[in-house]
């Protein structure tokens, strides 16, 4: 589990749960990650190849909350 807690300067704590998947028709084979906040409220799902793919959802998600309150430019 990847955590970002509110307390060491993130907008907002998200916890993300990381799994191994393998798609059998098509062979694809990389990872499913669940983002939820500290209420357990999932707040997105997605698959991604590279088990990093997560670290970049996560920047890309705290820049958006920065964005949308202007803190970000």
């Amino acid at each position: 589990m990847l955590t970002y807690l509110e307390e060491n300067g993130f907008p907002m704590s998200i916890f993300i749960e990381t799994t191994n998947i393998e798609d059998t028709k098509t062979g694809w084979q990389g990872y499913e990650s669940i983002v939820s906040d500290k209420d357990n409220n999932i707040i997105d799902k997605f698959n991604h190849k590279e088990f990093r793919g997560r670290v970049f959802w996560a920047k890309g998600f705290f820049a958006s909350i920065l964005y949308k309150n202007k803190k970000y430019k």
